[in-house]
């Protein structure tokens, strides 16, 4: 790879997540298009929570932070929803 050079005899590792889980951090769902219940589920199967919510019905046409960022376990997501 350019930009990486190793010398002999040293053991490099390279760890790539394959898990929606790190240590603390949890990958925010994709939200778009769900209800508000839906979303709500998903947050919480995410062990994140619902932030504030824009309108009550509908399906969610916004969200932040984004679906597929990493956030703090336990963090809210705000979404808004358009009927």
């Amino acid at each position: 790879m350019a930009g990486i050079t190793e010398s002999a005899g040293y053991e490099i590792t390279i760890s790539i997540p394959t898990e929606h889980h790190q240590v603390g951090r949890v990958l925010c769902p994709n939200l778009i298009g769900m209800t508000e219940a839906q979303a709500g589920s998903a947050l919480t199967t995410a062990g994140l929570v619902k932030g504030v919510v824009t309108l009550t019905t509908g399906a969610v046409t916004k969200q932040n932070p984004l679906g597929g960022l990493w956030s703090l376990d336990g963090d809210p997501v705000n979404i808004t929803l358009t009927s």
